[in-house]
């Protein structure tokens, strides 16, 4: 059987390890002042996707959203325009953990849905902004 998290895991080590080798990485989880080389911060999206599908396909949902929490970040830094759809993932993520805390999840969701919304206003995206104030 395959486990998925574990995968994920060691995806998520690489990502962030491609990234310490060219930019200052505060922590392990959030991003400060990074200035590396576009195609480094490409590639660690890339294998942050890769660790997303695999959480995805273990159900660890939180986890998935925080990979793509990742993809957003370095997507911020190197302005790439694919933010809200990260985002979009990651709200999606959040709404399928099953926890006691739902309203606390939800509330989540709803948050990563209006940074989104905000990400496609202040691209021009008028329409991809209201379908998604819809959801």
């Amino acid at each position: 059987e395959v486990n998925y998290k574990a995968k994920g895991d060691d995806l998520m080590a690489a990502a962030r390890k491609k990234l310490k080798g060219t930019t200052p990485f505060d922590s392990g989880s959030t991003f400060s002042n990074i200035f590396g080389s576009k195609s480094e911060l490409l590639r660690a999206v890339e294998i942050f996707k890769q660790a997303a599908t695999n959480y995805k396909l273990g159900k660890k949902w939180d986890e998935a959203a925080a990979a793509y929490h990742e993809c957003v970040e370095c997507d911020r830094i190197m302005k790439g325009g694919d933010c809200a759809d990260f985002l979009i993932e990651a709200a999606n993520m959040k709404e399928k953990v099953n926890t006691a805390g739902i309203q606390f999840v939800m509330s989540e969701s709803v948050k990563l849905l209006d940074q989104a919304v905000e990400v496609h206003l202040n691209n021009g995206k008028l329409s991809y902004g209201a379908k998604l104030l819809k959801k």
